[in-house]
């Protein structure tokens, strides 16, 4: 729908117009990435550490030059006795000499390379610190509009980031340091090189220029593969995130091979980028050997042409060619290491794009702080002519011009359909977005004018999705208080009491220190609303704006928020965006919107006149009852003055039974807040003593009374968390409510809330009682529980024998401490904790590579084989390259003729030898390489087949979040892929060069040899010091970096929530406190691995000085000939010094084999484990479905029962209403109807006689359809989300079919707004879409979802809690409709479906065939029609439904029931 022009009114200033972004077009073609993009995120305070370091390089590049002159003079003496010019006498004395500064030498590096390396690892750690802050603070003052217009989502974005700042980290750190001290070292060897014989030198480096520019066009092709890999692995996160984060939508659909196909998709597309790039790498790194050594040959034969012309000595010619020789293996070494470079790179030059991207909502009236922060805020609020577009659909105005004015201190409310724009008009009054045009002020001010931090304190937003933190019910709590750390216990206590909490808290395993962040304890809808209520009420700003904040609570606890809310808002502004329009006052401001206009306003009785108008019809499509509207809003019915007598000396009674006084002083606390006084006969009054989890309170303090004034204050809220503008006086001048409304409301309240407490107590008490004396499968279940699955994989898969015999010998003593704990401890989480103590070392790479082979097909098993071999090739050149350089050098003593004759013949043998090494390394590293990908899409292929196949209760543990699970799948893969393709190649070359040396070298001089080989143990130990310290410390802060990439991903995940309670400085300083946890174990892992790699280093300085001291003292006694010796020692130190090189620039290996471990647990997944593929017994038709005595835990909390005994039938062409207060088990019932979760009895659960455990899951599923309580929608079209899970054979596929999707959506009652989009069934929706559905939309898609199969049996879990009252009537409809087609259908010959809606809505009560009511996990009553069971006196259904208020008294026997 496209607006009308706006023009602008009134003062330039204190108008708004922004420009909205134009759509997203086509992503330029991103830039090439530069050296420069590594220090994107140096500051100048890093500058002195920069300098240092390279100092540092320097020094060690100074060092292995001085280690080639001191080859050269020891060379040099060598020849001289070969050619008789010294005595054996003065040999031995020349290379002594040589040999301790060579020893001194390195000493002297090892201190150096110990700093150096310490100094680049601590800059790379510091670059990444600042890094992360800097991301931190950019994301943060990003505009909503710019994180709606994410292209592949927020999950994958986060991702990403971490993947990022881990790839830029790794570049700049120890890669970066050997690359400067490579090329230094390269550049120092040429000097020297040049000084000794600089015809020799430029004719070595006569190719530079044409070999420099061969490199760099082969180096053209990896950057757009570096970037085209990103994008693919970026669509694969946003498939495996929407799939495990709406995992009960994948398994109810069986759509768990439709995600798997299109995240493997994703993952094969990427991987041929990645070939790409390892073409490209290969191709540079092949180059620069052939380049290397083919310059070698060339300069070897000019230097003899010059030592036959008299130009050049014997000694200078082997001093060049040795500085020549080192300079050729550090650019050599760069090639493994220029990937890694490469995307360090390519990574920073993401990252500072990220921070440079313009922000389209960022305008030159929407600054962050620096405004107006007026003293204090009345509350009045005023929107002029507002109209608005998102930015991700800038054609389509939801808000048309629109007007709005909200005096201070009153309570107005906002309704319409679902998508009239009621959530938008909160948006704007907190600024998540700026308007197209119009004004808002605050108290009169414009708030453009004013400090958005000032107006975000003063106004609060509570969104319809409550969304909460990985921390305890405690914490999220806090969150709402101005200073979180600051908020009471008490206070917490008093919020949850207003918001109707008690019983949940008592629940709870421990208290209100209950996890209940992602992976923590479960809260229904209703409860996690009620929780974002208690935020606000810690809160309490002078501008409160509640957005469906109700909409899934029952009718009884709908009605006590409310009058709660009316009391403790009171005096303020507050502004309720709703579609219960049954809750709206007779006195009460109300605005009707429609298509994003006002089309009505006034008070509640005025507009109800209006007969013709929205309001009267969206009332009489409405949830209410004849007396529910208006003035007895509530629901409750006008009792006599005896009748209130008579019910208070009943409750007076039970206050004088010691097992239910304590119960009844728990309820009280809603009379209070609803102005009540409950009095005994001696006119004292009775007040709350609350409950909270394991907590008890029994003192005679706590049950003193105090003044009802005091409780009754709107604004009771400790002096540290008012708002800095408060004025203490107004607040507590609020009187309490008139006698009438007491008399009206106390006893209705007093029994509904002491039958809840009774039935919780009783609860509790069980369960204590249980947990004193668990059963032995709740004992059992706890012992497997204690310990993550992942450590149990690596220990039994991948663990040594003594980490097994640890393991044995602690699962022995679980479970005693499992009962000790179960008896003595009050707190379980720290009992798992202790018990959780099983060695995590990291498994050998031994025991990783024997997972390569099973996973890999003929295919690749060939390339393996082909690159291990061409691996032995390259590991057998350099020995080969040794024997015949040796045979070069005993040319030098030769004649001038055969010198010559010699030098021709073996550079011709070397070039033939450089062709090949290069051709064989180029082959090598390929192979391996895809053997790699192969390996690792394979894999990621098998990983997210296998996880979507496990039960809904493994995604329950916080170990299997969403978020670890994509990182696992993302990043964790791309590390664990050097196994193969780097690790792998290393270690053959390294092994074999080593044997192949050892074993030629034993045939020629075995004594010189044995001597070396002494040598080699101390390398080893020196080599496995470094590789163990790296390993455990780069693990570490491996962990710290993920913790501080969760924090990062729940924070902006969550942003619109972080910046409603303005907790931007919290989250911030978690943050900082993460990622300087993080630098602090970088610093710490910079010492260690600084110390041992030094030490790594230093070793061949020793092994050289030795070898060259006892070959001099056996040359001296006639032993050996100077031949074999140089044969020996080229043999040993060549190949010794190259396997030192090569070793020492592997990456860090610790990251990828943890990360190893992780992906081949998920790949290593049972697929029968699950209950869901036990049954094997396919059923024509799951009805009827049986429920008898079925009891049931959540398997994260054995030993709290939530469904008792329970006992239901669903026949078929029924429709079962599932009622009960929120938390009671009715969403437990939904799963276990599809089968979600196994019950704790096979038998007690059975579809057509048949038992769960007995039946096939998935064509069990295929019958059945679920709408599920919070709509989701999958990052695709609409018509996919609607044939979600359908195969491609399914008939409603066809296009000829397209009527029936066609009838579905509009039987859900979305047709019409599908159709009206430009791209109508093809719009792209989901996260990182950019067409962001409401959320009654969403769920009308859900339903047509399910609708369009024409199941046997729908689930459906408040299928209208998220839709008005329009919408939900039309949805009342369609299942009216299905209704009475079932009961057609069981009249006639066929088979009608069976419905089950849980709900709340009364209205879709009266639809149902029959109505079962839930309190705590029973059945408590049930009947044949919502008349007869609302017409029971005393029941507990007729209860909840009139709002509280009963026509009779209830029964003692009733209420103990």
């Amino acid at each position: 729908m496209i607006g009308p022009k706006h023009e602008k009114g009134g003062r330039e200033d204190e108008s708004i117009a922004v420009q909205i972004a134009a759509p997203a077009q086509p992503a330029p073609k991103p830039m090439r990435s530069s050296f420069k993009n590594l220090f994107a995120f140096t500051r100048p305070a890093h500058v002195s550490l920069l300098v240092t370091a390279l100092c540092g390089s320097a020094v060690i590049a100074a060092g292995r030059t001085a280690y080639a002159v001191l080859l050269g003079k020891i060379f040099e003496v060598c020849t001289s006795y070969g050619a008789g010019d010294i005595t054996a006498s003065v040999l031995l004395h020349q290379v002594s000499n040589w040999c301790l500064y060579m020893f001194l030498l390195g000493l002297g590096m090892w201190v150096v390379c110990s700093i150096d390396v310490a100094l680049w690892v601590m800059a790379g750690e510091l670059r990444v610190k600042t890094t992360r802050e800097t991301l931190f603070s950019t994301l943060l003052n990003r505009s909503a509009a710019w994180f709606d217009l994410r292209e592949h989502g927020m999950s994958s974005l986060m991702t990403s980031i971490q993947t990022q700042a881990r790839e830029l980290q790794m570049g700049t750190s120890q890669v970066l340091g050997f690359l400067v001290c490579d090329l230094l070292v390269f550049a120092s060897c040429i000097i020297v090189a040049l000084y000794y014989s600089y015809k020799l030198t430029l004719v070595m480096c006569s190719t530079a220029l044409p070999s420099a520019l061969i490199l760099w066009l082969i180096a053209r092709f990896l950057d757009p593969a570096i970037a085209g890999q990103k994008r693919e692995l970026a669509e694969a996160a946003k498939h495996a995130t929407a799939a495990t984060t709406a995992i009960d939508l994948v398994k109810a659909y069986n759509a768990a091979d439709h995600e798997s196909f299109h995240f493997i998709s994703a993952v094969r597309r990427s991987s041929k980028y990645y070939t790409r790039q390892v073409l490209s790498n290969n191709g540079q790194m092949s180059y620069i050997k052939l380049w290397m050594m083919s310059l070698f040959v060339v300069g070897f034969y000019f230097a003899v042409v010059l030592v036959n012309r008299g130009e050049l000595t014997p000694g200078n010619a082997l001093t060049t060619f040795y500085c020549a020789l080192i300079s050729f293996q550090s650019l050599q070494n760069l090639g493994p290491q220029w990937i890694i470079l490469a995307k360090g790179m390519a990574a920073g030059q993401s990252l500072q794009e990220l921070v440079r991207q313009a922000d389209p909502g960022k305008t030159k009236t929407s600054q962050v702080s620096g405004g107006l922060r007026p003293p204090t805020c009345h509350g009045d609020i005023s929107l002029s002519n507002i109209s608005f577009a998102y930015p991700s659909s800038p054609s389509n105005l939801v808000l048309q011009p629109s007007s709005f004015h909200f005096p201070p201190g009153s309570l107005t409310f906002i309704v319409g359909r679902s998508g009239s724009g009621k959530s938008t008009l909160g948006n704007l009054l907190v600024r998540f977005y700026e308007p197209l045009a119009g004004q808002i002020t605050v108290d009169g001010q414009p708030i453009t004018r004013l400090d958005l931090g000032w107006v975000r304190q003063n106004i609060t937003l509570i969104q319809q999705s409550s969304v909460f933190f990985n921390d305890s019910l405690f914490q999220n709590v806090t969150f709402g208080g101005y200073q979180p750390d600051r908020v009471t216990v008490e206070d917490v206590k008093e919020a949850c009491s207003m918001a109707l909490l008690q019983t949940t808290v008592a629940g709870m395993p421990q208290g209100l220190e209950t996890q209940i962040g992602p992976g923590g304890y479960s809260l229904s809808g209703g409860q996690r609303q009620r929780l974002a209520l208690a935020r606000a009420k810690i809160r309490d700003p002078p501008v409160l704006i509640l957005d469906e904040i109700t909409s899934g609570l029952d009718p009884v606890s709908r009605g006590l928020i409310m009058d709660a809310i009316r009391i403790w808002r009171r005096g303020k502004t507050t502004i309720i965006i709703t579609h219960e329009v049954g809750c709206i006052g007779e006195g009460e401001m109300v605005y009707v919107m429609e298509g994003g206009r006002v089309v009505q306003q006034g008070h509640e009785k005025q507009l109800m006149e209006e007969r013709e108008g929205l309001f009267a019809g969206l009332v009489a499509s409405a949830d209410h009852d004849g007396g529910d509207h208006g003035g007895n809003a509530g629901g409750f019915e006008e009792q006599n003055e005896e009748e209130q007598e008579s019910e208070l000396g009943d409750i007076q009674e039970l206050d004088e039974q010691e097992s239910e006084a304590e119960v009844i002083e728990e309820a009280t606390y809603v009379q209070l807040v609803r102005g009540l006084s409950l009095r005994g006969q001696r006119g004292s009054t009775v007040f709350p003593r609350l409950t909270f989890g394991y907590d008890t309170y029994s003192s005679a303090d706590n049950r003193q009374s105090r003044p009802l004034s005091r409780m009754l204050s709107a604004g009771r809220v400790p002096i540290h968390h008012l708002h800095p503008n408060a004025n203490p006086d107004r607040i507590r001048g609020v009187s309490p409510l008139s006698k009438q409304d007491d008399r009206r409301h106390s006893t209705s309240s007093i029994e509904l809330i002491t039958q809840t407490g009774l039935s919780v107590k009783n609860t509790r008490v069980s369960n204590a009682r249980r947990a004193q004396h668990p059963d032995p499968k709740v004992i059992e279940a706890r012992v497997n529980g204690s310990m993550d699955s992942l450590e149990l994989f690596f220990l039994e898969k991948l663990a040594n024998k003594k980490q097994r015999a640890g393991f044995h010998k602690k699962r022995r003593n679980s479970m005693a401490s499992v009962v000790s704990a179960a008896s003595y401890s009050s707190n379980p989480q720290q009992t798992n904790k202790k018990m959780h103590s099983v060695n995590n070392r990291l498994p050998s790479l031994s025991a990783i590579l024997r997972t390569v082979w099973p996973t890999l097909d003929l295919r690749s098993k060939l390339e393996l084989l082909l690159g291990v071999c061409l691996g032995l090739v390259v590991a057998a050149a350099n020995p080969l390259f040794s024997f015949v350089f040796a045979q070069l050098l005993s040319s030098f003593w030769s004649s001038p003729s055969a010198r010559l004759a010699a030098g021709s013949r073996y550079a011709g043998i070397l070039a033939a030898v450089a062709c090949v090494d290069a051709l064989a390394t180029f082959g090598s590293y390929y192979f391996l390489e895809k053997v790699a990908t192969k390996w690792v899409t394979t894999l990621r292929s098998e990983a997210i087949t296998r996880i979507l196949a496990q039960p809904k209760s493994w995604f329950d543990k916080p170990s299997h979040s969403p978020a670890k699970i994509v990182a696992c799948l993302d990043r964790n893969a791309e590390e664990m892929r050097k196994l193969v393709g780097m690790f792998l190649p290393i270690l053959v070359i390294v092994c074999t060069m080593i044997t192949v040396a050892i074993v030629w070298a034993l045939t020629i001089q075995w004594d010189l040899t044995l001597v070396t080989i002494a040598g080699i143990p101390a390398a080893v130990i020196a080599g496995r010091l470094n590789a163990l310290f790296s390993d455990k410390w780069e693990s570490r802060c491996d962990q710290a970096a993920l913790h501080t990439g969760q924090v990062l991903t729940e924070t902006f995940g969550n942003i619109k929530v972080v910046r409603a309670l303005t907790l931007e400085g919290w989250f911030t300083r978690k943050y900082d406190a993460k990622a300087d946890e993080a630098y602090q174990l970088g610093l710490k892992r910079a010492t260690y691995v600084g110390l041992f790699f030094g030490l790594n280093q230093s070793i061949a300085y020793y092994l050289t000085a030795m070898i060259f001291y006892y070959g001099a003292k056996i040359l001296s006694q006639d032993r050996a000939s100077v031949t074999d010796l140089l044969r020996v020692i080229n043999l040993i130190l060549f190949s010794l010094g190259t396997c030192v090189n090569m070793l020492a620039n592997v990456p860090q290996i610790a990251a990828a084999k943890a990360t190893a471990t992780q992906m081949l647990y998920f790949a290593n997944l049972s697929h029968s484990a699950s209950h869901e593929t036990q049954g094997q017994q396919r059923v024509s038709n799951p009805l009827p479905i049986q429920m008898r005595n079925l009891r049931f835990a959540y398997p994260s909390a054995p030993e709290t029962l939530v469904l008792r005994n329970l006992n239901l039938t669903i026949n078929s062409g029924t429709c079962t209403a599932v009622v009960g207060s929120s938390g009671c088990g009715k969403s437990t019932i939904a799963s276990l109807l599809i089968n979600l979760y196994p019950p704790q009895e096979k038998d007690s659960l059975t579809y057509n006689s048949v038992p769960a455990s007995l039946t096939h899951t998935p064509s069990l599923r295929s019958q059945m359809a679920y709408i599920p309580q919070h709509p989701l929608l999958l990052p695709t079209s609409l018509r996919e989300n609607i044939l979600y899970g359908l195969p491609d054979s399914s008939p409603l596929r066809l296009s000829s079919n397209e009527h029936l999707l066609h009838r579905a959506a509009q039987m859900a009652s979305i047709h019409d707004f599908i159709i009206s989009l430009p791209l109508g069934y093809d719009t792209v929706v989901g996260e990182g879409s950019g067409m962001q559905l409401s959320g009654g939309q969403a769920q009308r898609v859900s339903i047509a979802r399910a609708l369009v199969r024409n199941p046997k049996v729908i689930v459906a879990d408040e299928p209208t809690a998220s839709l008005d009252a329009e919408g939900a009537e039309a949805v009342r409809e369609v299942f009216a409709r299905l209704v009475h087609g079932n009961r057609a259908g069981k009249e006639g010959e066929g088979m009608a479906m069976a419905i089950v809606v849980i709900t709340h809505s009364k209205e879709m009560m009266r639809i149902a065939d029959r109505i079962v009511m839930i309190e705590n996990g029973t059945v408590i009553e049930e009947g044949g029609s919502y008349t007869d069971l609302a017409a029971r006196r005393g029941g507990r259904f007729a209860g909840m439904v009139s709002g509280g208020a009963w026509d009779g008294v209830t029964d003692d026997d009733d209420i103990e029931g």
